[in-house]
């Protein structure tokens, strides 16, 4: 039988960063400064769920500023792209041609 309580939600995915860009010490100090810079602007509110929120979005706009997001391919979302058979049909990975 049928309960409408227990359906699937849509979530919306996080980004997922290319953190491999950290490596480049300009990159990295790009990023520290970037977020240094958007921190001066904190507002002197005690309270702590409104500086958590102003940390969170500065850290992410931050991130997606200065990190290119990467694209994940497949259902799995491993970051294995598609690819195409002779015939022309897709699959997960070339190890997996059925």
């Amino acid at each position: 039988m049928y309960n409408p309580t227990y359906r699937r939600v849509k979530h919306t995915s996080r980004p997922q960063f290319n953190v491999t860009l950290l490596q480049q010490p300009a990159v990295r100090q790009n990023l520290e400064t970037k977020i240094t810079e958007k921190l001066e602007d904190l507002p002197e509110d005690p309270n702590v769920d409104t500086n958590w929120t102003c940390l969170k979005s500065s850290i992410t706009e931050t991130c997606k500023a200065v990190l290119e997001t990467r694209k994940l391919y497949g259902p799995t979302s491993r970051g294995s792209a598609p690819v195409k058979d002779k015939d022309g049909a897709l699959h997960k990975d070339k190890d997996d041609i059925r």
